[in-house]
């Protein structure tokens, strides 16, 4: 099965390669993006099948203090 050039970017960020890392793996929670400074939350959710999902989302830093 070949993948197209669009596919092989947006599958990664879409459905990732399960990997096993800590949290202290994926480095700042405040990073520099461009010109933008961002901050990484993390969670887990307990879906229902009773699986813990570890989960993260990326806010402008603007938008936190606002």
């Amino acid at each position: 099965m070949s993948y197209s050039c669009t596919e092989k970017l947006w599958k990664p960020i879409i459905r990732p390669p399960r990997h096993y890392y800590q949290l202290k793996d994926l480095g700042n929670q405040i990073t520099m993006i461009i010109d933008t400074v961002t901050k990484r939350t993390d969670f887990e959710i307990v879906n229902k099948r009773k699986l813990t999902l570890q989960c993260r989302y990326t806010l402008n830093k603007y938008y936190q203090s606002i």
